[in-house]
């Protein structure tokens, strides 16, 4: 269920376990960096469904995937450009067979590409 995921993914987000910076090769404004979400489509027992996110005011909407996509890789992954700095997020299930939500803090730098796993 996605309530128990989403609970390991919060103790694992504040361990740092379900987040990971990698380099998407886009140029930032200074003091900005870049947050991507994605879901593994196995993983959410192979169940069709859309997700959205709602993070500083700017919502993003993407679908699962059947690998880790590229961080800041429009269409595989929700993405959202926000100040440097710890910010919550709220993702939610917006279209299918799925339901859920998930509730969670991510810290980003200037000029990264943080790529957050949202854990069924």
């Amino acid at each position: 269920m996605v309530n128990q995921g989403v609970a390991s993914c919060l103790l694992a987000l504040l361990a740092g376990g379900c987040v990971s910076d990698k380099d998407s090769g886009y140029e930032y404004e200074s003091s900005y960096g870049e947050v991507s979400f994605w879901a593994d489509f196995a993983q959410c027992g192979s169940i069709p469904f859309d997700f959205c996110v709602n993070m500083e005011g700017d919502q993003s909407c993407s679908s699962p995937q059947y690998a880790e996509p590229a961080c800041g890789d429009l269409g595989p992954t929700a993405s959202i450009v926000v100040s440097e700095g710890t910010h919550d997020f709220y993702a939610y299930v917006a279209a299918g067979q799925l339901s859920g939500s998930w509730e969670g803090t991510v810290g980003v730098g200037s000029g990264t590409c943080t790529l957050v796993q949202l854990e069924c």
